[in-house]
């Protein structure tokens, strides 16, 4: 009997581990278990607060094992997958010590990492640039405790060697067999689902009419924080804009709005002069029924139901790449 143990961070990062659970459930000899983690915000003294942790909110069909229920010690599960390898490394965010990679490995016989999330894919012949976004992928701990790590592409296969091995062959040698990219999850969760077996609100079939053969165009606009806060109005007025239009074609075409979670929470601390106008825009969409907002842990079921994308350059853009549908960056002018 095979030991295996799921990390997850929240539910909101549970299709970054869905379909090598999927994998792991089908086999009768292994024993798996899913465990959501503690996480905090880590303050500018190195204190922790605003601790998370929930048991719900994952798929019913998901056995979920509270934290102070099973001894990562004791049972010494053969494989511990984590989304999370930034024990003190990240100046924001933490998980419980606990669940820090030496803790981690010294309980286990294979620690893998499965980033949660996606990036650009980034040209290898840009040497500095790369060098100056190595903290973002590199970090002491994925160096010395971590066994396998599993990515979105082959591009990142080769930024990930770039980092670890250089040049060095011995070590590209070492690494190349400890990263894959093939069953990285959240591409594999656009293969498991199609637009009738994905989840979906109720209140979503009232715009998408799933059962008619009048099938109308369904576009995913995403909104990023970094894209707000870089271009702050004109991201505002752009969106209206936008919205307008969509209302004067509803007869063709269907809108799936993603604001990013964290936006109204970024804005607030970093651009509190947009509050007011972003609250507005948020009310001028759902008071004129302009389309769909999208509220969901995930962006997995608006990449799945919709035929094109637009909007900012982020992870959700990346992911939609992958599925070979349209896909653009919204131009605000600027």
């Amino acid at each position: 009997m095979k030991k295996i143990v799921f990390l997850s961070l929240s539910p909101e990062t549970w299709d970054g581990l869905e379909t090598i659970w999927d994998n792991a459930t089908a086999d009768p000899e292994n024993e798996v278990t899913v465990i959501p983690i503690p996480t905090y915000k880590r303050n500018s003294d190195d204190s922790l607060s605003d601790a998370h942790y929930t048991l719900s909110g994952y798929p019913d069909n998901v056995p979920i094992t509270d934290v102070n229920a099973y001894s990562l010690k004791t049972n010494h599960p053969d494989i511990i997958y984590t989304q999370n390898v930034q024990d003190t490394s990240n100046p924001g965010f933490c998980v419980h010590p606990a669940f820090h990679t030496d803790a981690l490995k010294a309980c286990t016989d294979q620690l893998v990492y499965v980033p949660y999330m996606c990036t650009e894919e980034i040209s290898l012949d840009n040497k500095p640039y790369l060098d100056s976004i190595k903290m973002l992928f590199i970090c002491p701990a994925l160096l010395s405790n971590v066994d396998r790590i599993i990515v979105q592409s082959n591009n990142l296969k080769e930024l990930y060697l770039y980092y670890l091995a250089g040049g060095d062959p011995e070590l590209i040698k070492h690494w190349s067999g400890k990263i894959s990219c093939d069953d990285y999850p959240r591409n594999e969760i656009l293969k498991k689902y199609d637009r009738l077996t994905v989840y979906r609100p109720d209140e979503w079939d009232t715009l998408l009419c799933p059962d008619s053969d009048d099938h109308r165009k369904v576009v995913l606009l995403c909104t990023s924080v970094m894209g707000i806060l870089t271009n702050e109005h004109h991201v505002i007025n752009k969106l209206r804009e936008l919205f307008e239009d969509f209302m004067n074609n509803t007869d063709d075409h269907v809108l799936i709005w993603r604001p990013y979670p964290a936006i109204k929470e970024a804005i607030k601390d970093l651009r509190p002069g947009l509050v007011d106008d972003y609250d507005n825009l948020i009310s001028f969409y759902l008071d004129n029924h302009v389309g769909i907002l999208d509220k969901l842990p995930s962006p997995t079921s608006a990449i799945i139901i919709s035929d094109e994308y637009i909007g900012d350059e982020c992870g959700v853009m990346e992911l939609y790449k992958t599925t070979g549908k349209p896909a653009s960056r919204l131009d605000y002018g600027v």
